[in-house]
């Protein structure tokens, strides 16, 4: 099993966690019976929930998917009931109390992080956002941005003149775009809320697909985010992030419409509240966060 699903498990959850990942060989079994599925081998880098290929009773490749059921669980599933396989990963069944979902794979499912071409990898994901865009019809089910960006009031409470990781013009200026950005939102849709390189598969003839959505409630500018802090592998080896981060720009403004101006507000807004998280949970990648997010400042400082 991943020692990333396991470091995260466990600091997330305790002893609960500790527990639900001593069973899960037996709750797979008894998954794989009442489904009457075969599971064969997990996914690599698992990360917070338990991923593994499945051959359904009629031979077709699926994937199975389990975690602790939670709030964001929940959120997935109705996020993927509804979408109903527009632009997304089909969901077959899913029980949100026992914490599994049985969806549709991707073939032949390579992400878009594996393509070499930035402009291309950027045109695919432009156009994907814009095929997303769901209209709301029943919001119980979903938070909204507003509810996600409270993470960074708590972190302007907690460090209100910075830390080592954190500096005080970071933390500010997230907070104050953050709230101007809010208070000036557009159309609010269904959005899948972590749009990034790895969770856009491709479904063959040039076709991509969305998987692993969060379900939230904003403007859809708000996906841009996502996607520019993404793959952050790359992006810290990248010899000029400010020129990248205003190519996707133009790219994703030229293909939507968005305002240009958003999508480096959000974009800069994403990277400090994802590595807040990442700093509450004490589970992923900080400072890459926050160099990506410095970058951004610095094209927004310009732009003023």
């Amino acid at each position: 099993m991943s020692d990333i699903l396991v470091s995260n498990i466990t600091n997330l959850y305790g002893e609960k966690g500790r527990i639900w990942l001593e069973q899960l060989p037996f709750f797979l079994e008894k998954c794989e019976k009442k489904l009457n599925i075969k599971i064969e081998k997990p996914f690599p880098n698992l990360s917070y929930n338990y991923v593994v290929s499945v051959i359904l009773p009629n031979g077709e490749p699926a994937v199975f998917k389990c975690g602790i059921p939670n709030k964001e669980l929940i959120s997935e599933i109705a996020a993927l009931n509804y979408f109903a396989g527009n632009g997304m990963a089909r969901l077959i069944v899913a029980n949100a109390e026992e914490g599994w979902l049985l969806l549709e794979k991707v073939v032949p499912g390579n992400s878009l992080s594996e393509l070499n071409d930035e402009d291309e990898a950027t045109i695919i994901f432009a156009n994907l956002v814009q095929k997303l865009k769901m209209p709301i019809v029943d919001d119980k089910d979903f938070s909204t941005i507003d509810s996600w960006l409270s993470g960074l009031k708590r972190l302007k409470k907690q460090f209100p003149k910075g830390n080592e990781l954190f500096s005080a013009k970071i933390i500010n200026s997230s907070y104050e775009i953050s709230q101007r950005l809010l208070q000036s939102i557009g159309e609010k849709t269904l959005l899948h809320g972590d749009l990034h390189h790895d969770n856009i598969l491709s479904n063959g003839c040039d076709s991509w697909l969305a998987i692993d959505p969060k379900g939230i409630i904003g403007e859809t500018e708000y996906e841009a985010g996502a996607f520019m802090k993404n793959p952050i592998s790359k992006l810290i080896t990248t010899s000029n992030l400010k020129k990248l981060f205003l190519r996707r720009t133009d790219i994703i403004a030229e293909i939507t419409g968005f305002d240009r101006e958003r999508i480096l507000g959000w974009s800069f807004v994403v990277a400090v509240l994802s590595a807040w998280w990442n700093f509450e949970d004490k589970c992923g990648e900080i400072k890459p966060l926050i160099y990506c997010a410095e970058n951004l400042m610095s094209i927004l400082d310009k732009r003023h």
